[in-house]
């Protein structure tokens, strides 16, 4: 006797009454928004959305919820789902029996395109900031510049004259030592 009970006890689940309002919504074939008129008071959207969350409902709400979809509170409790329906309904929101299941609310495509145009913008100011202080430099050392271009080219002739030094070195090694050989 007292293992029956406890039984009975495991076994009894009260109703989600949210459950229960929305398939009374299914029926009527409303979506939550145009349920949502049928409420005294300019309900929302988002109160009938939050009312079918709720697995236990007051008295008032639930008395204004039968009152909007023109049946009695008692109907509501007292409205059974079948195992079938309630399977349905699960395969349908979780997309598969069994295991976790990810669903992608967002497009990979669509956030790895407008990443590439973040990396297109930051690209473009980075290379628009390198100009600003190039010009910047220019601006406060522009005699400097005009320097070591004429010392570049002091430079290049510079070595022009050492390469030819050396070149007017070797002929006269080359004579000396045509010269020590007769």
């Amino acid at each position: 006797m007292r293992r029956t009970k406890r039984m009975e006890t495991l076994n009894y689940q009260p109703g989600h009454l949210g459950k229960r309002l929305a398939k009374v919504r299914r029926d009527y074939e409303w979506s939550q928004a145009e349920a949502a008129t049928h409420f005294p008071g300019n309900r929302s959207q988002q109160y009938v959305s939050d009312l079918e969350q709720k697995a236990v409902i007051e008295e008032p709400e639930l008395q204004e919820a039968a009152t909007a979809y023109q049946v009695t509170p008692a109907y509501i409790r007292n409205i059974k789902e079948s195992a079938l329906e309630s399977m349905v309904i699960n395969m349908y929101d979780n997309k598969q029996a069994f295991g976790p299941y990810n669903t992608n609310h967002f497009n990979p495509l669509e956030e790895l395109l407008k990443a590439h145009e973040e990396n297109k913008q930051l690209f473009r100011e980075k290379e628009a900031l390198i100009q600003r202080i190039i010009d910047k430099l220019e601006a406060e050392n522009g005699g400097l510049k005009e320097i070591i271009i004429e010392l570049k080219s002091e430079l290049e002739g510079l070595k022009a004259q050492i390469v030819a030094q050396e070149k007017q070195i070797k002929a006269l090694q080359d004579l000396l030592g045509n010269n020590d050989t007769k």
